[in-house]
């Protein structure tokens, strides 16, 4: 799947959680559609920030994204017009990593909430790429 394609799914399945959440917050199927959110969280980040490392190593050079950590990488897309904001994609991979290790009522909630941010810059990265 391409980032094109993750970013849409991740729209769609936000979009379909609101909807039910609006009819009826105490619904079973929420928590069956939160946990397709978070998936499609989780799955779209992480083909995001392989995404940036690609364009970055492709643009301008391999050597220029070998062994840096997360923080550089965010810091050199913003350079490079990618992201505006590295701190909110430290935090998008911080509830990430939440998922992977800890799961709860309150890490799903803090989940959601980062999906949906992120789902607004996802689709603004998009839109820097094909620049």
């Amino acid at each position: 799947m391409n980032l094109s394609n993750a970013v849409k799914s991740l729209d769609n399945s936000i979009k379909v959680y609101e909807s039910e959440k609006a009819i009826d917050e105490n619904s079973l199927k929420l928590d069956v559609i939160a946990a397709g959110v978070i998936q499609n969280f989780e799955f779209t980040y992480e083909l995001a920030w392989k995404t940036i490392r690609k364009w970055l190593a492709f643009n301008i050079s391999p050597s220029a994204v070998d062994d840096i950590t997360r923080r550089e990488l965010y810091i050199l897309a913003v350079d490079y017009g990618l992201i505006s904001n590295e701190k909110s994609w430290l935090d998008f991979n911080a509830a990430r990593n939440n998922t992977s290790h800890n799961y709860d009522e309150v890490v799903a909630d803090d989940t959601l909430a980062a999906a949906q941010k992120f789902n607004i810059e996802a689709k603004k990265l998009l839109e820097n790429l094909q620049k």
